[in-house]
Parts: C-alpha cells; sequence; structure tokens
C-alpha cells in the first residue's frame, strides 16, 4: 500500500501533465492562425519553452537538493500556473515569451523535485521504488493522454476557456502541496553538494549512456512517426499510431508496476528494434486497398506495442538506477543532469534523422536506426550488465 504522500505526489504529477496538454497540441494553431503571428514565431515560442527545460533542469535538480524537494515542487507549479494566467492578458509577442520561458522552467524545477519527493522514501526497497517509479510514470502519461481529448473540445470554444481551466488545475496542484504536509525531504544546503563525486563514478556514466541513447530512440515519437504515418498511411493511423501507445504505457505501468523498473535493460532495446523492423517493413509496402487494409493497421499498432515496450523499460529503469545508484543527497541533481542529456540526445537525434529523411527516405531512417539499435542490444547481452 501507498502512503499517503505518495499518493499526493502521484495526484500532483497527475495534475501537473494534465494541466499542459490540454493546449500542448494546439497552440502552434493558436500562435500562428488564431493571434496571425505565422508559424516562425509559432515555433520560436515552442522552442523556448524546451530550450527552457531542458537548460534549467541542472539548476532545477540543484535546487531541489539545496533548498529542499517540497518548496522547489511548490515554486514550479507556481510558475506554472503563471505562464498559464499570463495568457489570460492580452497576447502580445513579449507576453507570449515570457509565458513560454515561465513553462519551460517550471517544468524544469518541477520534476526533479517531485522524482526526490517519491522515490527518496523508497530508497531501501527496490520493489517499492520500482511501483512507485512505474505510478509516476503511469501518471503522467494519464494526464498526457486525456489532456488534448478535453483540450479538442475546450478550443473550439475560447482558447480562453482553455487557459482559466489550466490556471484552476495548477491552483489545485498548489493547495494540494502545500496542504499535506511532508518531511521526508528537508533541505539539504549546500552541504548536500559536497557528495558531488558520485556524480563523476562509471555507474552514473553508464546511466547516462542509457539516456542518451533512449532519447535519441524516442525522439522519433514526436517528429519523424506522426510525418511518416500521416504521408504514407493518412491522419488514421497516426491516431492509432499514439492510441496504442497511450493505452500500452498506462496499462502496462500500472498493472505491472512492481516488475517494470528490473526488467533488463538489453529488452528496452529488443523492442525498439521490433518498433523499427516494422516500420522499416511499413516504408517499403503499402496498400490502400480495402482487403489488405488491415495489414497496415495491424503493422501499426505492433511497432506501437514494440516501441512502447521499449519506452516502458527505459523510462522505469533509468529512475530506478539513479535513485538506487546516486546517493539521496544529490539524486535531484542527478536527474536534471540526466534530464539535460536526454534533450541533447533528443536535439541530435532530431537533425540527423531529418537529414537522412529528406535524402533518403523514410526506409534509410529506420534502417539506420535499427542497425544502431541491434548494435546496441548486442553490446548488452554480450556485456550482461
Amino acid at each position: 500500500m501507498l502512503d499517503r504522500w505518495s499518493t499526493t505526489h502521484l495526484a500532483s504529477v497527475l495534475l501537473f501533465s494534465l494541466g499542459s496538454s490540454i493546449v500542448t497540441p494546439f497552440f502552434g494553431i493558436y500562435v500562428a492562425k488564431t493571434l496571425g503571428y505565422g508559424i516562425e514565431f509559432a515555433a520560436l515560442l515552442i522552442t523556448l519553452k524546451v530550450v527552457g527545460q531542458r537548460a534549467m533542469s541542472v539548476i532545477g535538480g540543484v535546487l531541489t537538493d539545496v533548498s529542499g524537494a517540497k518548496r522547489t515542487a511548490i515554486c514550479g507549479v507556481a510558475m506554472r500556473c503563471t505562464a498559464f494566467a499570463v495568457l489570460l492578458l492580452p497576447p502580445e509577442k513579449a507576453l507570449l515569451i515570457a509565458s513560454a520561458l515561465l513553462n519551460g522552467f517550471g517544468s524544469a524545477i518541477y520534476h526533479p523535485a517531485l522524482r526526490k519527493l517519491m522515490f527518496s522514501r523508497c530508497h531501501a526497497s527496490s520493489s517499492l521504488l520500482s511501483r512507485v517509479v512505474s505510478l509516476r510514470n503511469a501518471s503522467l502519461n494519464l494526464g498526457a493522454a486525456v489532456g488534448p481529448l478535453l483540450g479538442v473540445w475546450m478550443v473550439e470554444n475560447n482558447f480562453h476557456i482553455a487557459f482559466q481551466i489550466i490556471v484552476l488545475i495548477y491552483l489545485a496542484n498548489l493547495l494540494l502541496l502545500i496542504i499535506v504536509r511532508d518531511a521526508s525531504c528537508k533541505a539539504g544546503g549546500w552541504g548536500a553538494l559536497a557528495s558531488w563525486k558520485h556524480l563523476f563514478t562509471p555507474g552514473f556514466w553508464k546511466i547516462l549512456a542509457l539516456q542518451f541513447g533512449f532519447f535519441w530512440l524516442y525522439s522519433h515519437f514526436e517528429l519523424l512517426i506522426p510525418i511518416f504515418l500521416d504521408g504514407q498511411l493518412g491522419k488514421l493511423h497516426v491516431t492509432l499510431a499514439f492510441l496504442t501507445n497511450t493505452v500500452v504505457v498506462v496499462l502496462v505501468q500500472t498493472l505491472a508496476s512492481r516488475k517494470v523498473s528490473l526488467v533488463p535493460t538489453w529488452t528496452g532495446f529488443l523492442g525498439f528494434a521490433g518498433f523499427f523492423a516494422t516500420f522499416g517493413f511499413l516504408s517499403r509496402w503499402h496498400d490502400a486497398r480495402d482487403d489488405i487494409a488491415i495489414l497496415s493497421i495491424s503493422s501499426v499498432v505492433l511497432g506501437m506495442l514494440c516501441f512502447s515496450i521499449g519506452e516502458i523499460i527505459f523510462g522505469n529503469r533509468l529512475d530506478y538506477l539513479i535513485s538506487m545508484q546516486i546517493t539521496p543527497n544529490l539524486t535531484a541533481t542527478a536527474f536534471g543532469i540526466a534530464a539535460l542529456v536526454g534533450g541533447l540526445s533528443l536535439s541530435a537525434a532530431n537533425a540527423v534523422n531529418v537529414k537522412i529523411f529528406e535524402a533518403f527516405g523514410a526506409p534509410a531512417v529506420w534502417s539506420v536506426n535499427l542497425a544502431m539499435t541491434t548494435a546496441f542490444l548486442l553490446i548488452c547481452l554480450i556485456s550482461r550488465r
């Protein structure tokens, strides 16, 4: 059984994810078309948000270890709440830029703090830690799945209604964290950083290498998967792909939460290899005839099932390894560094894969990444680590 603090933190993660996800898929449309600022300015805002989130992640981790996880998490929620409250004002460009930066900064300091609040109390029990890690990720993904469904209805009526509801969601999250007291993660002061040598051990560097590899493979989720499926099979298959991912991730992390973090790393590479092989098949063959359309649908479901398995295993495994191997005084800083490495990997992967896609097409992208994943899989099997 989870204690009331863990349950509170799971609810906080759900609300934090839900709030931003309501308008995330539609925000570019709002800025470019509704406000008339164009695609370039919309892209600039999204970039500022992502860069702010990744660049500040290490600072967010250090603040958590020095100032206390609870206090830092509250500041993160307050910044997100302010970011959406700003959008209720007349939509001038300067205010939109400020909102984007606050949005990214809030996420950067919230997530390391919440991870520390949730995982530090489970440090002594590997099975409990595995369960809490999985449930945390399930809450995050559930909010990300439900948010756009609510957003479709809200933005059809008025974007301002969506922004008002999001502000209320973050205010509720803020009250939840303030009211429920938790003294398990006290501020460590600057002395918490005295054990910084733990961040330069071979074990932590290996974790960062896995993080880099994971985000390289995961980078396809928001960019090339929808572009490829929409161009070759249509928007229905894009919807099917994301629906499959959401269902698999939430179900597995909820029903098998005690075991998923203990699954060996090589199985994650095996999942991604299955995804690249399946989509490689799709990219070389497709037919719109009704009598065989079921094959393309089955291939999308199978491919995304494999992708989701890789995502689940790596996402949970990395959180588990950081929590177990890094001293509790520095876990938030370690999570912040890992987030920065993941962001750098995702940016590099997108740049490289887009070049391959534009020059040689989708088959080349899936083939190159399949070869990389197979190499990583063989290394893991040989090393057995």
